[in-house]
């Protein structure tokens, strides 16, 4: 395997005689109980009554069901781009028209993203052939935003004035979010 350039050659090594123990080992009685590893807060049966999964995205996932099995352990990979560092320190105005508009992008899906941060906005660092022209703006966006571990998905076409004003607001977010810091133009 060929090592990237500025990055340690690192190999995978498959875990064969390694084994895991998913059972408290330091003495404490858990507080609560859950039906395996895996278990998420939305699965919680009283979760249910307030969550909406319209579009049955929850439902239709074969990893709603997916249980961890040790006969056949699934090893799972997340694949990213390399990205640069967060959108710390004070940044142009340019700058802040562009992480306006990739939170506008998102939130014309319909998704909230709910952790607005300096460190989930990361400069894209990458090579010109990955660049991806955004279809709404026509440009390549200089950010990226990551950490969608608490957003929410909204379904833009039921919902109020209120809640639309709520998901296209992430200018006023921005600039009442600590940690950003944008000068004028």
């Amino acid at each position: 395997m060929a090592a990237q350039p500025g990055y340690p050659a690192i190999a995978f090594v498959p875990w064969d005689e390694r084994t895991h123990s998913f059972k408290a080992t330091d003495g404490r009685v858990p507080t609560w109980s859950c039906p395996s590893p895996d278990w998420l807060p939305d699965d919680r049966p009283i979760a249910q009554q307030y969550i909406s999964d319209l579009a049955g995205f929850k439902q239709g996932s074969p990893w709603n069901t997916w249980q961890r099995d040790d006969e056949d352990p699934t090893l799972a990979v997340l694949v990213m781009e390399l990205l640069g560092g967060p959108c710390d320190g004070t940044r142009s105005a340019e700058d802040k028209e562009d992480v306006v508009a990739v939170f506008d992008d998102i939130a014309n899906c319909g998704v909230l993203h709910e952790n607005l941060s300096p460190w989930n906005v990361l400069s894209y660092d990458g090579p010109a052939s990955s660049q991806q022209t955004c279809q709404r703006h026509g440009i390549v966006h200089r950010w990226r935003v990551i950490d969608f571990d608490r957003s929410w998905f909204v379904d833009l076409d039921n919902t109020t004035t209120f809640g639309s004003r709520t998901v296209h607001s992430r200018k006023t977010m921005l600039d009442s979010s600590a940690g950003f810091s944008f000068r004028s133009k």
